[in-house]
């Protein structure tokens, strides 16, 4: 395996089942603030809402030109977004999300306005923590999202 390059490329209408397979995987939905499998023709439609949705921004995380992840941004109307990433199985604990996060980051506080990026993580997600703080997000404390402890992260 040789040297990773992580680079980010918008979101496409041929990567739908790819993204789907990748809210749908076992751990991602464990630490996941809604854990329900989502069947693909209700993803389906979320997907293209998304797409359309000049709030929200899909990347997806390539590592060499190969898809391994995907990052969302949701923004407000207060120049702020909430981001949020799902890393292919095999991919995760190298340092390839952090690598995304800032790309993607980076990428959104240039293009896109932003003043700060927020992310939620549940509480007993230690490695994303890690992954964000390696993206240089800080760690604000906990706060409670859909009535579950969670840390919030956040990156100006």
């Amino acid at each position: 395996m040789g040297k990773s390059v992580i680079s980010i490329r918008p979101c496409k209408t041929s990567d739908c089942r790819f993204v789907w397979r990748l809210r749908n995987e076992k751990t991602a939905r464990q630490f996941a603030f809604n854990t329900a499998y989502i069947p693909y023709k209700r993803h389906i439609g979320w997907f293209r809402k998304k797409l359309k949705d000049n709030s929200s921004y899909i990347f997806i995380v390539l590592n060499n030109k190969r898809r391994i992840g995907e990052v969302r941004l949701d923004s407000d109307k207060k120049n702020s977004a909430e981001i949020g990433i799902h890393m292919l199985k095999k991919e995760r604990g190298r340092g390839l999300g952090s690598a995304a996060l800032k790309a993607a980051s980076s990428h959104a506080l240039r293009k896109m306005r932003l003043k700060k990026i927020v992310a939620h993580i549940k509480k007993d997600n230690i490695a994303s923590v890690k992954a964000f703080e390696n993206a240089e997000f800080t760690n604000t404390g906990i706060v409670r999202v859909k009535r579950q402890p969670a840390y919030r992260m956040v990156l100006k």
